[in-house]
């Protein structure tokens, strides 16, 4: 177990309860004292699944993988089953099984990312979102495992001498057709928004609500991380208090006001228009040459 574990007691989690791969990822940055702002440089990405109906903030997962390597210096690898000993792992569990996460435990079954050590004898596991870490067998390990059976991520050790320079990150979403993506997962946000007017059930809508707060939310702790070394930034209190507006607006129809979904999408459509003109900004900066070593 690695020396600096005790963090986690006074740990504050950059990301929201739907990000936990990136909450994860950056606890175990955090284990060997390296920077993170890399990363939350890095991360700025416009996605909706249709499997779970979440949107997001965040980079694909293999895009996630491939920045650790290159920017870390992590020999990781994604295995199936025959996990090594001493090695930190990041593994998704079934929330079903979880009994420390009480609002999902016995109810919903979806994949949750944490950390993970095998010492040869028992297994450790360490969810930094919660703050919570506990040993099991690892016959344990593997039934809350093989539910979904997604591949293991075993994180080696990172190069501690690499030096990164920051000023030649930017965000991930700026290597893909970003105006077209954004449109693209704009009219589906949009699309699902529109369902809330249609009759939709009171415990569906209630819960339906409740994901989209935390889907809102992570964008709001996404782009802050984002901008937090660049407090000058004439874009980051509109983007953050943007999204902080949209989250605010849902309070209230959780809250039993009335349900003005319509001024949800404008206010989305906004938001959405000030992050292309951002991300514009920094469409022409050069990212070559993001790491050296000593």
């Amino acid at each position: 177990m690695h020396k600096n574990m005790t963090l986690i007691n006074n740990w504050a989690a950059p990301y929201g309860a739907y990000d936990c791969i990136f909450n994860a990822a950056v606890f175990w940055l955090e284990l060997y004292e390296l920077k993170t702002n890399p990363l939350y440089q890095y991360n700025w990405g416009f996605f909706y699944d249709p499997e779970t109906d979440i949107f997001g903030p965040n980079v694909p997962k293999q895009s996630l993988l491939s920045f650790l390597r290159e920017i870390y210096g992590s020999d990781l690898k994604e295995i199936m089953f025959e996990i090594p000993k001493n090695e930190w792992l990041m593994i998704a569990l079934n929330t079903y099984e979880l009994s420390y996460i009480k609002d999902l435990y016995q109810r919903v079954e979806q994949n949750h990312y944490v950390l993970a050590f095998w010492d040869g004898n028992n297994v450790t596991i360490c969810d930094p979102f919660y703050k919570y870490f506990e040993t099991i067998s690892l016959s344990r390990f593997y039934k809350l495992w093989s539910r979904f059976m997604v591949p293991i991520i075993v994180l080696s050790e990172p190069n501690t001498s690499q030096i990164i320079n920051i000023n030649y990150i930017t965000p991930y979403i700026l290597q893909t057709d970003y105006r077209k993506q954004y449109h693209k997962t704009t009219a589906q946000i949009v699309a699902q928004l529109c369902k809330l007017e249609s009759g939709i059930q009171n415990k569906e809508l209630d819960e339906t609500l409740k994901r989209y707060f935390g889907c809102f939310r992570s964008f709001i702790l996404n782009r802050y991380k984002h901008f937090q070394d660049d407090l000058k930034n004439p874009y980051k209190l509109k983007i953050v208090g943007g999204w902080s507006a949209i989250l605010k607006t849902l309070f209230l129809i959780l809250s039993g006001k009335h349900m003005d979904v319509q001024k949800i999408i404008q206010m989305l459509l906004n938001i959405v228009e000030l992050e292309l003109e951002y991300l514009e900004t920094l469409s022409g900066k050069d990212t070559c040459s993001c790491i050296g070593v000593n």
